[in-house]
């Protein structure tokens, strides 16, 4: 393979989500293979518990890398073997084959993105985007996808999020994580990483108050006389959710394989793109539920403990597919149709993530 091939594999990849945007990849290249890697200085936050938003976020871009691939003509083979082994995620290798199909979706690896504004409710999903997406869910072994059509779905569903997005207002680690990736003004094009303020769907006015909010001391205090948290949690999660036409999960049985998450995630989202669906990921809830099943809640109180384990029970009675203890939720997302362009996430060079 030419160089040039692979550096546009690289290209194709990179394009993949991470958590807060803070792309912790690297690649060793190889005349026919590429080796991701993980940069430690640019993971740990507190949603990212063991690792598994990253993990996420890697099945994302080998899916990426396979689309891509496929349109280059190339048949990809994975190898894990070597997982775990100074921070070497897999080894991908490539080899021509004569394929009449181009690739799925590698024209929609560029225009994926999230988008975090308003959405127009009345436009509803038609029936062949909704099978489009559940198939591209559920053509995975113990995948499933679950619509919250259901008037009384749709309001269990936001009730739940939008508490759970009230402790994360309320959380002093999160709050420094946040605004540790937090990029205003023209800060995102320097770093080209991280969550630029132009990405975020909210309001100019409300602009100047986020940076006010810089400080945990003062946050705090108005959580407590104000319930700031509240009020952010109405505007970060409950109104954007009662604006979208779709809310649904994805939810995996048997053992959890979080590469193999992440691709499944990134097929759904790149079906949604080409279906012409504006798209959010959910992640707090379902990063705040790996934290409290794999690391037993490790820093939350015993009060936000108590208070995720009702809210994942109240999950559960609303997802068929669910199971407390028994599977995972891979993730949550709204749907809809926005007539704004959303701004879109920046990355970084791509000679930068070469080793």
């Amino acid at each position: 393979m030419s160089k040039e091939s692979m550096l546009k594999l690289v290209q194709a990849a990179i394009l993949a989500p991470s958590a807060d945007n803070m792309q912790p990849w690297k690649f060793r290249v190889t005349d026919d293979s590429l080796e991701l890697t993980l940069d430690r200085n640019l993971m740990g936050h507190f949603f990212d518990p063991a690792d598994v938003a990253t993990k996420i976020g890697c099945g994302a871009l080998v899916e990426n890398i396979d689309q891509y691939a496929q349109y280059l003509g190339l048949a990809m083979a994975v190898d894990r073997s070597s997982s775990g082994q100074q921070d070497v995620v897999a080894r991908m290798t490539f080899t021509p084959v004569v394929r009449n199909d181009p690739g799925n979706f590698s024209s929609e690896l560029f225009l994926r993105c999230t988008n975090r504004e308003l959405y127009d409710r009345r436009q509803k999903i038609g029936r062949q985007a909704r099978a489009d997406l559940d198939v591209s869910v559920n053509s995975s072994d113990g995948f499933s996808l679950t619509f919250y059509d259901l008037p009384v779905q749709r309001k269990m569903l936001i009730n739940t999020l939008y508490k759970a997005d009230t402790i994360r207002f309320s959380h002093e680690v999160v709050h420094k994580d946040f605004y540790d990736v937090l990029r205003f003004g023209d800060s995102a094009g320097k770093t080209m990483d991280g969550l630029a303020q132009a990405t975020l769907g909210i309001e100019f006015f409300f602009i100047p108050i986020l940076r006010y909010l810089r400080s945990w001391r003062l946050t705090n205090i108005l959580n407590k006389v104000v319930g700031l948290h509240h009020l952010m949690a109405l505007r970060g999660i409950w109104l954007p959710m009662v604006s979208s036409a779709g809310l649904v999960s994805i939810v995996h049985s048997g053992s959890a394989d979080y590469l193999e998450f992440g691709r499944v995630m990134e097929r759904f989202w790149l079906q949604a793109t080409r279906s012409g669906l504006s798209v959010q990921p959910l992640g707090a809830f379902p990063l705040f539920l790996a934290r409290l099943n794999l690391l037993d809640g490790e820093g939350f109180s015993s009060e936000q403990v108590s208070r995720l384990r009702q809210l994942e029970q109240a999950f559960e009675d609303i997802t068929p597919a669910y199971q407390v203890a028994e599977r995972q939720l891979v993730m949550l997302f709204r749907l809809g149709y926005s007539g704004r362009a959303p701004g879109r996430s920046m990355r970084r060079p791509v000679d930068s993530f070469i080793e």
